[in-house]
């Protein structure tokens, strides 16, 4: 069985909307302080480290919608490496504000993924004070992919020829399953493993869409 169920390629991919205003900087600014242009959601890992960049739009009818529009993968590179290709592609920082997987993967403070990525100049922030049920984050994608009115709110930037842009994310949403014993995620991750942008995806979009649905957005913006 499907993890992303709702997810549907033809429908959700689809180049950044002409007729929305980008609310990026806005939502951003009411939440952290921070008016930035991308928000870089970030899955760390020893294998993989994972980088999905997001863009929010308001739409004509009032509507809050998602457009992932990047994304960078480095394999088998420490957080300090990723950190530094992702500063190459945008260069400027001060635009940009990471929002990161929760989980710290050590208590010490000088080796943590969050301390590399500060150390080369990034704003970073956890995507909650605390940790996120796997269950509540897969359920929160699924509905913004399409809710219980069929209404549609997570797309994937293309390019001309229609090609998504984020290649890794559209392989994870369609072809992560769940496994024989109902579990989302692996007890071990291994180079196969394709839930880290579907991941890093999910903790980008938990602070504004926690509450299935985007309550907590729509309190943000309107």
């Amino acid at each position: 069985m499907l993890v992303y169920s709702s997810f549907n390629f033809s429908e959700q991919i689809r180049a950044m909307p002409h007729n929305g205003e980008d609310i990026t900087r806005l939502i951003t600014e009411e939440l952290y302080g921070a008016p930035v242009s991308y928000i870089l959601a970030q899955d760390f890992g020893v294998l993989i480290n994972a980088t999905e960049v997001l863009k929010a739009f308001r739409m004509r009818d009032g509507s809050i919608a998602w457009w992932a529009v990047d994304e960078l993968t480095t394999y088998q590179q420490t957080s300090a490496v990723h950190a530094s290709i992702l500063r190459e592609r945008y260069p400027n920082q001060d635009d940009c504000l990471v929002v990161a997987d929760p989980h710290l993967n050590t208590s010490d403070a000088d080796k943590s993924d969050y301390h590399q990525f500060r150390d080369a100049g990034w704003k970073l922030v956890p995507a909650t004070h605390g940790k996120i049920s796997v269950k509540h984050r897969i359920s929160m994608v699924n509905a913004l992919c399409r809710d219980a009115h069929g209404t549609r709110r997570l797309f994937i930037h293309c390019d001309v020829t229609g090609r998504p842009v984020c290649q890794k994310l559209v392989e994870g949403l369609m072809s992560q399953q769940y496994n024989s014993a109902g579990r989302a995620q692996p007890h071990r991750k291994d180079k196969y493993d394709m839930t880290h942008w579907p991941d890093a995806l999910g903790y980008g979009l938990y602070p504004w869409e926690r509450i299935r649905g985007g309550a907590v957005l729509r309190q943000v913006v309107m």
